[in-house]
């Protein structure tokens, strides 16, 4: 599923950046664009780096 129209970023790319430790809006539109335009998949994206967060026991 495409989440960033502006620069066809799918769900997929996203969230393998994620599980490759890539988790904020910033870092991620740094790697593929998505939330640097008009911001409107910035949500879907910190919902799914919460969402992966949530997913990771801590560490210790």
């Amino acid at each position: 599923m495409i989440i960033c129209l502006c620069h066809g970023v799918s769900d997929r790319e996203v969230k393998s950046l994620i599980e490759h430790g890539t988790t904020s809006v910033r870092d991620i539109g740094k790697k593929c664009h998505a939330g640097t335009d008009c911001g409107s998949c910035a949500r879907t994206i910190r919902r799914l780096a919460q969402a992966r967060r949530d997913r990771t026991p801590p560490r210790g």
